[in-house]
């Protein structure tokens, strides 16, 4: 125990022992584990001590510790997780809180922390939630990607010629092989079935008022084509499902921002501006209820995903 860790060099903020190796400072002074730890609970982690000093980063952890009868009462109600290292959104909704990795030791936020939030396609948006309402925005996504049929004629074009060299450089190796002689392979670049995304990134921007965060981001890579196969229905059903998703993720974290809030839809035309008419208009209850109907109408079975979402599009006007 004693080769890793500096008894000579005491935590400033709390006295402890601190690593002898690769330890966290702040002004130059090392940091335990405890107090490191608290650090990375700040915008930049690690990073954010670079701007601190000993007396600022002191409070900090005045305001951590504080922050425990938070992180105490947290019950989680919804989560929405974005992959792999692509960390996640935790609510209380009933309690109005928020963490945004599911360790108990996250810093927890309070529901009036949170300022507005956007989620989008790349960099164009999809859901926008404000205290005034929660927007949901014409996706071109859908009709993209039903245009690629001729791309997607073309990529299949590309990959059965891919494999026939592959395949006849494979025959043309066996027969050197059996002659005895020598063969050089020959490389060839598979078609990248990426080409044809229309977009990289799922994001989600939250905008904060806190003492230590200003915003948090996110992001989740987008549906992609099977290499071998690529299908335009298969990459719908993907996409539908998880824009479905993110439909929840907007809907629960307007449940925090302003339960009340109206919900509104913003058509293509009115954020490309080519439309004169109003652009955003409320969801009519009618069209609610009869959404419901057609969910429950999923949910036993009766139609299909693709059948709901087809007429969830047509009832929200989108």
């Amino acid at each position: 125990m004693g080769l890793f860790t500096n008894k000579k060099k005491l935590c400033p903020i709390c006295g402890g022992v601190t690593p002898r190796l690769l330890a966290s400072k702040v002004e130059g002074q090392p940091l335990c584990i405890s107090c490191a730890g608290k650090a990375q609970e700040m915008q930049g982690g690690d990073s954010g001590l670079d701007s601190m000093t000993i007396d600022t980063f002191r409070e900090f952890t005045v305001f951590y510790d504080e922050n425990e009868t938070l992180r105490r009462s947290f019950q989680e109600s919804f989560r929405y997780d974005f992959g792999f290292l692509g960390g996640s959104v935790s609510l209380d909704v009933p309690h109005g809180l928020m963490r945004f990795h599911a360790a108990d030791s996250a810093m927890v936020f309070e529901a009036s922390n949170l300022r507005s939030f956007c989620i989008s396609e790349d960099e164009n948006p999809l859901f926008e939630g404000t205290k005034d309402a929660l927007l949901c925005h014409q996706s071109m996504i859908p009709d993209q990607v039903r245009n690629l049929e001729s791309d997607i004629d073309r990529f299949k074009l590309e990959r059965r010629q891919y494999e026939q060299l592959e395949r006849m450089d494979k025959m043309l190796e066996r027969e050197a092989k059996q002659r005895g002689e020598s063969y050089s392979t020959h490389y060839y670049s598979a078609p990248d079935a990426d080409r044809l995304k229309p977009f990289l990134k799922f994001r989600l921007k939250i905008e904060l008022e806190h003492p230590y965060w200003g915003r948090r981001d996110f992001d989740q890579n987008a549906p992609g084509f099977d290499p071998s196969d690529p299908s335009i229905k298969v990459y719908l059903s993907e996409y539908e499902k998880k824009v479905e998703k993110l439909r929840e993720l907007a809907d629960q974290l307007m449940a925090l921002l302003n339960p009340d809030a109206p919900r509104r839809q913003v058509s293509a035309q009115a954020v490309s501006g080519t439309d004169t008419s109003p652009g955003i208009s409320d969801t009519p209850a009618d069209a609610v209820a009869e959404i419901q109907k057609y969910k429950g109408l999923l949910d036993s079975g009766a139609i299909t995903e693709e059948e709901f979402a087809a007429k969830k599009r047509q009832l929200l006007g989108i």
